[in-house]
């Protein structure tokens, strides 16, 4: 089993030649950092072929993979700026079609014959719509969908409702044919751009340096210990006048926000421009951004009584700073079963959203939660093999393991998870992590879409899961996508925003100190 052919299609409504339509990709193709080159030299290789009605021309890459086939995809979308569909041809059983259009985000696939893993969404009607005086989605449908033996059937189908010329997935001799090769542009060495950063403690009056050394080892206390020996890891106090910086290489500025526990203003400074925001000590509040010109930054630095010059110094070497190091706390011997959490001053990074056809209340939820955290944190029996030194084999032992969780107040918590109900589903979030290989996906026994959210708040991983937890769907989507997926699953997206509002219950969690 295995690719038996694929290409890129674009369509071609002006019928452009030949020619033309390779100036297009060589002009797209500069455009982009690359220069024409020979095959030998070449970084990368585009096949263009042409059928003789020219309504579709085909574009396949040099290695055929999906991962090529992707990235040619793009390139055809960016330089031709038409329809382009990606097809792959799999052991004549079933063939694969993703159709992209240009400004469109997001791509819809249908499949011809039935895939390995099952037939699991079609977008007909959304491909149909592309097309409308060639098929639509009851047709289209059903050439998917058909009794063909063989998919290349279905496929021929397709290509008589679009005038596509199926032909070109494979190297037609009698189709024209042209092959351009790409490598990459040399470019001029870029300056290098100085980085660096810190924080203002906004605040009407300035707080006493020591007194706030002292909250943010105490603050740091569940899993960093304060030291004296330089470990790298490190926060930073300078005083003014009037004003407390602080810097970091451990915590991002909201987490340092909620450690000290007040606003700040943080400064990020590039060679030509600045970021400025403030953050206040409220990990779940929205911090104001905003971008200023490079020459705006003394001014803003005059209000804390200091300078561009000193500011620098402090944040890249610690000049003139009080540093606190810290060391990561050692967890006790035994099975690695604890709660395995990010720091409380960590945002959340992950979400899950339910349709909860059922009604469960809030208080319902917690219940469940409580069962089922205190099955999967429960004890259990350890299995290890030690070697014995004597013989140098391998000795099975084993030993009960208390483990154990409860919910507790937010003073003595060690973790959290934040839950928001209303009438269209239920929101789970929060920092508490599971053992072992454990999710919350099957909790409440409906079905669940699973949102883990990069740092940089740009992608997001989306996981649909039935029931019984098991995992239906997989896919690494821009965050920008996240509504239009959850909603072709069935699941309201302005869930994940209640979540981090004002009306949810937050439960607090921590290991019974006994079991420590």
């Amino acid at each position: 089993m295995g690719l038996s052919a694929s290409c890129i299609f674009v369509q071609n409504p002006q019928q452009l030649s030949s020619e033309k339509l390779a100036d297009i990709l060589r002009r797209y193709m500069t455009a982009q950092g690359f220069v024409e080159a020979e095959a030998s030299d070449a970084y990368t290789a585009l096949r263009l072929r042409f059928s003789a009605s020219g309504q579709w021309f085909a574009v396949s890459p040099e290695k055929e993979n999906h991962t090529a086939l992707k990235r040619c995809a793009a390139i055809a979308v960016g330089a031709f700026q038409e329809p382009v569909i990606t097809a792959e041809l799999v052991d004549s059983d079933f063939a694969e079609l993703s159709l992209q259009v240009a400004n469109r985000k997001k791509s819809c696939r249908i499949a011809i014959g039935e895939p390995y893993g099952g037939r699991t969404h079609s977008d007909y009607r959304q491909f149909a719509a592309q097309f409308p005086d060639c098929v639509n989605a009851a047709q289209l449908k059903e050439i998917c969908e058909g009794d063909d033996v063989f998919a290349e059937d279905g496929l021929a189908a397709l290509g008589t409702c679009l005038n596509l010329d199926i032909t070109l997935m494979t190297e037609n001799i009698e189709a024209g044919c042209a092959v351009l090769y790409f490598k990459k542009a040399q470019v001029p060495e870029v300056e290098r751009i100085e980085l660096y950063s810190g924080n203002i403690l906004s605040m009407t009056e300035k707080p006493d340096a020591t007194a706030l050394a002292k909250r943010i080892v105490l603050e740091m206390s569940s899993a960093w210990e304060h030291t004296e020996k330089e470990t790298g890891n490190y926060i930073r106090i300078l005083e003014t006048d009037n004003s407390l910086l602080l810097f970091s290489n451990m915590l991002y500025p909201k987490q340092l926000a909620a450690c000290v526990g007040e606003p700040l203003i943080h400064i990020s400074v590039a060679k030509q421009d600045i970021e400025k925001a403030i953050l206040q000590p409220n990990i779940f509040a929205e911090a104001q951004w905003g971008t200023l010109p490079r020459t705006a930054l003394s001014g803003l630095l005059e209000s804390a009584e200091t300078n561009e010059d000193t500011f620098r110094e402090a944040a890249l070497t610690g000049t003139g700073c009080t540093t606190l190091f810290f060391t990561k706390r050692i967890c006790p011997p035994g099975p690695l079963i604890s709660l395995s959490l990010r720091t409380l001053f960590e945002s959340e990074q992950f979400a899950y959203l339910y349709q909860n056809p059922d009604r469960l209340t809030t208080e319902q939820i917690i219940e469940k939660l409580d069962v089922f955290l205190a099955k999967v944190y429960g004890p259990k029996t350890v299995w290890l093999l030690p070697q014995n030194l004597d013989t140098e084999e391998y000795e099975p032992v084993s030993y009960q393991y208390p483990g154990g969780i409860c919910r507790t107040d937010k003073a003595h918590g060690e973790a959290y998870l934040r839950i928001f109900v209303n009438e269209n589903g239920i929101a789970l979030t929060g920092n508490l992590a599971l053992p072992d290989d454990h999710s919350y996906a099957g909790v409440f026994g409906q079905s669940c879409v699973y949102l883990e959210v990069d740092r940089e708040n740009l992608f997001a991983h989306y996981k649909l899961y039935a029931p019984d937890g098991g995992q239906l769907r997989s896919k690494m989507i821009d965050i920008e996508e996240y509504p239009t997926y959850c909603e072709e699953s069935g699941f309201d997206p302005t869930l994940l925003d209640a979540v981090y509002g004002s009306d949810v219950v937050v439960c607090w969690y921590s290991r019974p100190r006994d079991a420590n």
